[in-house]
């Protein structure tokens, strides 16, 4: 699967992307990809249909994938979820919403600011207290988005 992973990524590198985030699962009788992409511009359908283009053709000559595939591929969108500790950095200063595996402080749901990240650890803000996560410790992390107008 790094194998998989690697071409994946280094793919949408040459595009000139950035593969914020990779999900697949086997649903009855295919296995589902779906491939989150940005860059600092923003995404538009014609970027993802490059990228799955490209993609979608790698992954059938590569030969990687012995079995039926089905193939998304879209932006991560204003309430993105968070795949890597270093995607946090983008977002300091910006309200998030996560979901422990181990309780702490009597909850399981935190929806704060993040104020900074390193490789292990993520220090937020919630009603003026600081709180410091451990990554091993984060089920699932959301940016609760604000559309402007």
């Amino acid at each position: 699967m790094e194998d998989f992973d690697f071409t994946i990524r280094k793919t949408i590198e040459g595009l000139g992307f950035e593969l914020w985030g990779l999900e697949s699962s086997r649903m009855r009788s295919e296995f589902q990809i779906r491939i989150f992409i940005d860059q600092p511009k923003g995404i538009k359908i014609e970027d993802c249909e490059l990228v799955w283009r490209q993609i979608n053709d790698v992954l059938r000559v590569d030969g990687s994938l012995r079995e039926d595939f089905s193939l998304e591929v879209s932006s991560p969108g204003i309430n993105r979820k968070f795949y890597y500790s270093q995607q946090y950095k983008r977002f300091v200063g910006s309200l998030v919403q996560i979901r422990l595996k181990n309780i702490i402080d009597g909850s399981r749901n935190i929806k704060a600011i993040i104020k900074d990240a390193t490789n292990d650890t993520l220090y937020l803000a919630s009603e003026g207290d600081d709180i410091k996560i451990s990554f091993d410790n984060i089920d699932k992390a959301r940016l609760v988005g604000e559309l402007s107008i």
